[in-house]
């Protein structure tokens, strides 16, 4: 199925109503003319029997005269006479000449006149002696002065004065419509710029004045025509939503605008914003076909560029970039969509790694063989029960400013490299739920402290509790740890309060009091990582300890614990 583009489309419509518009104008002028021609042959078809009543009448009333001369016969006098009565008769009622009649009404009054005059007529002719009479020459006289008044009448008609006038009412229509002609293409003319005008407007996004998705897809299906190397590379802002939220829209678009005036001075570069946070740049390089290497290099060079400090009265912050990049080599045979496609998922692995801000399509290939071999491990283990494919790492948590050790995280270390396999790879592949009832039987054999087990949301708790585990949390053996403490439905605080859940969460801020205030299991606060600023670090001690949690700390932070500050203690009401 054939798809063409909305300025195309436009395009067409334009050119078919000047069409029809040319059409219709073109046309008009040959109705005209058609009509001309039929009302030229009315006329010559009604002319015959118009101009046969003037005849006929004075060839009517010349026999009058003869026959006052005796020059003629009564009987070709009376012959003359009943031919005028038949040919007025026929004018009256044929419908040769009815538009005649029904246009021309002064000509049917003389025509009837007339008439009437050679009706009374017919009293004289039923006795011949009256025919020589004074009331007879009178009513000859009175039709003598009727017929020269109707061949008057009918000269208006017959010589052509009427037609003169429908020609010259012709012309001004001719001419009205050659005006009407002129100003529909001027008008078109403007509609099609309008038009385009239009569509490149559609083309740019209206708050950072920079291409958009549309105009995305159109330059690249005219680069992809090309058969020249480059690169589409999908970037969003990190952390961008928290912004938005904690901060407000306002805020959020300046940012947008300023890291949209940022990337508009790369150089070789057309720029889009994809929608939201994310854009797309796609870029030239001097080499037609450049190492995996070299891009990777362009991309933290233009990182470097483009991360920057956003600063106002109110608020300052890192305003961070990463990059997901997907390249078309020369004479690649691809589609627009299949390269936004492999962009689109460069971003996503690069939003995922922990190590690296900028990621190539081709190396998410290897790591998602690399996912599938892993997940097919773990799905063999749980289907054949085989060895476990990872070790279990514990992580002994220890109370602020002391030793004793509080309770127990755990990590998965894959066997065959050690490397870690992160709770939020599990989850992503769902396969979390599915190993974290046996992780937490192994670990609650071994171990008597409790074990805080990483969750996204709470309702992976409700499916943990439906598992053999479920008196592990119960009684209080396993704890679950969230990264915020999220708002909660009241179905949520009862479902909590009536399995005894004790919860911890990885951050804390000031909006954490309020909620924390329906809660009567949030006891634990387990940092992920500390603030440098000792005067921040004490701030969140002084704030945990507002809200009656233990702040366990690992052992890499354990030696940057310092004491409270009392200057900087805070009072929560």
């Amino acid at each position: 199925m054939l798809h063409f583009s909305k300025s195309l489309r436009l395009t067409v419509v334009v050119i078919t109503l000047l069409t029809v518009f040319t059409i219709s104008f073109f046309g008009s002028i040959y109705l005209q003319k058609r009509n001309e021609t039929n009302i030229i042959h009315f006329y010559r078809s009604t002319s015959w029997y118009a101009n046969r009543l003037p005849y006929q009448s004075e060839r009517f009333l010349y026999n009058q005269k003869l026959y006052q001369l005796n020059a003629v016969s009564y009987d070709e006098f009376y012959e003359a006479y009943e031919v005028l009565w038949s040919r007025i008769d026929v004018f009256l009622t044929t419908s040769e000449t009815k538009i005649l009649r029904d246009n021309h009404p002064l000509v049917v009054e003389k025509v009837q006149e007339l008439f009437s005059d050679i009706k009374s007529m017919d009293s004289d002719f039923q006795h011949p002696a009256q025919l020589h009479t004074a009331a007879f020459q009178k009513k000859i006289n009175s039709a003598l002065q009727h017929s020269k008044e109707l061949r008057f009448k009918l000269s208006d008609v017959l010589n052509g004065k009427v037609t003169q006038a429908i020609h010259k009412a012709n012309d001004y229509i001719e001419l009205w419509q050659l005006i009407m002609f002129i100003i529909c293409i001027l008008l078109s003319a403007n509609l099609l710029r309008f038009m385009q005008r239009f569509s490149a407007l559609s083309k740019v996004d209206p708050l950072t004045q920079i291409g958009n998705r549309r105009g995305l897809f159109d330059y690249l299906k005219y680069r992809l025509n090309q058969n020249e190397f480059f690169a589409i590379v999908f970037m969003d802002l990190k952390r961008f939503k928290l912004i938005n939220d904690e901060i407000g829209y306002e805020v959020g678009d300046q940012v947008l605008k300023m890291f949209a005036n940022k990337i508009k001075k790369s150089q070789n570069c057309e720029v889009f914003r994809f929608g939201g946070d994310e854009f797309v740049l796609v870029a030239d390089f001097k080499k037609n076909s450049p190492q995996k290497e070299d891009v990777i290099t362009w991309m933290k060079a233009l990182q470097q560029r483009l991360n920057f400090e956003y600063s106002s009265k109110e608020y300052t912050f890192p305003v961070m970039v990463r990059f997901g990049a997907a390249c078309r080599q020369s004479n690649q045979e691809i589609t627009t969509e299949r390269l936004i496609n492999n962009g689109i998922h460069a971003l996503n692995e690069a939003k995922k790694a922990q190590d690296s801000d900028c990621v190539l399509y081709q190396d998410t290939i290897i790591q998602t063989q690399t996912n599938k071999h892993k997940k097919s491990l773990i799905q063999q283990w749980l289907s054949e029960g085989e060895v476990l494919p990872f070790n279990i790492n514990l992580i002994p948590l220890y109370q602020k400013n002391k030793d004793e050790l509080i309770a127990l995280q755990f990590e998965l270390l894959w066997k065959h490299n050690q490397e870690v396999c992160s709770h939020e790879w599990l989850t992503d592949h769902r396969l979390y739920l599915s190993i974290l009832p046996y992780i937490l039987r192994q670990v609650s054999k071994q171990n008597t402290k409790p074990i805080l087990v990483k969750l996204t949301h709470l309702y992976q708790l409700e499916r943990l509790l439906k598992t053999d585990v479920s008196d592990l949390f119960n009684t209080q053996k396993a704890a679950i740890s969230l990264p915020k403490l999220p708002d909660l439905a009241h179905y949520e605080l009862e479902f909590l309060h009536n399995n005894n859940i004790i919860l911890a969460i990885e951050e804390i801020t000031t909006h954490t009091y309020q909620q924390a205030k329906h809660l009567k299991h949030l006891r634990y606060w387990v940092p992920s990582s500390l603030p440098e600023s000792p005067t921040h670090k004490n701030v969140l001690f002084e704030l945990a300890d507002s809200l009656k949690m233990d702040t366990l700390l690992n052992e890499s932070l354990k030696g940057k614990v310092t004491s409270v500050s009392p200057k900087h203690r805070i009072i929560l009401v």
